[in-house]
């Protein structure tokens, strides 16, 4: 469990859980219009990149 609220505290996790409610949001709420729908869309593919390469448990290191 510690290892878990480490890694919440790291900025890019954080980022990647905001995207990924943000892009649940959009799909829950279809009236959305189509530019909020792409702007997630994008910042979801930017942020996930970057947690894909981010080590949250070095803060040394990205």
């Amino acid at each position: 469990m510690k290892k878990i609220s480490e890694r919440l505290k790291s900025p890019v996790v954080i980022a990647q859980i905001i995207t990924i409610l943000g892009s649940l949001v959009v799909a829950i709420m279809p009236e959305i219009s189509e530019p909020v729908d792409k702007i997630v869309y994008a910042l979801t593919i930017i942020v996930n990149v970057f947690a894909g390469l981010n080590n949250p448990t070095d803060r040394e290191n990205f």
